[in-house]
């Protein structure tokens, strides 16, 4: 398990601490709290922690809703790097089990949040 951890870049982990810190974040957010120039590069990023269950995308492929950029939670292999290297409690651990039945309301105010 140590050794998928070690796998992960220094962005990549800043982008697990920043998910932890606002909850839900879009591509946008993290190339500003990165100070990141290339977007391009950050999407390759999220989608290596996207595929490797780092991370949870929420993502609609509707019409008028396709527009939006996908918002990003933190996956099961997040909480489980959170809780070896960010020494997160066992409460704190299990609020974030929850995060995928958050209401639409509750995940557009963490969104407001990091704006």
């Amino acid at each position: 398990m140590k050794e998928s951890f070690q796998s992960l870049t220094t962005k990549q982990k800043h982008i697990l601490t920043f998910i932890y810190r606002y909850r839900f974040l879009n591509r946008i957010h993290i190339q500003t709290l990165l100070a990141h120039k290339s977007p391009s590069l950050i999407n390759q990023w999220l989608a290596d922690l996207t595929t490797k269950k780092y991370l949870n995308r929420i993502f609609s492929p509707t019409l008028k809703e396709n527009t939006y950029p996908a918002v990003y939670s933190i996956g099961i292999n997040g909480i489980r790097y959170l809780k070896q290297n960010e020494t997160i409690t066992q409460e704190q651990a299990r609020n974030l089990y929850a995060e995928q039945k958050r209401k639409p309301a509750f995940i557009q105010h963490c969104l407001a949040l990091a704006n």
